[in-house]
């Protein structure tokens, strides 16, 4: 799955050299972007046990427990 970090590390590693290339660039960011956003949304809506939250990372949906501040009361 695409996530954010795709997106990221396209942008930081496209160098478009003229005009044609960064409207280019620009519209693969947009729908790199775009594709980034529903997929986080399709994670967002499964199912973990335990009280895990689904989250997007690393191309993957993985449940994950979300860690508590030091000293924060339950």
């Amino acid at each position: 799955m695409i996530d954010d970090d795709d997106v990221r590390d396209f942008a930081l590693l496209s160098n478009p050299q003229t005009k044609l290339g960064a409207i280019l660039t620009l519209i693969v960011l947009v729908v790199l972007a775009v594709i980034a956003s529903m997929n986080d949304d399709e994670c967002a809506q499964r199912t973990c046990p335990a009280g895990q939250t689904p989250k997007l990372m690393k191309h993957e949906c993985l449940c994950v427990t979300i860690a508590k501040e030091p000293g924060a009361r339950p």
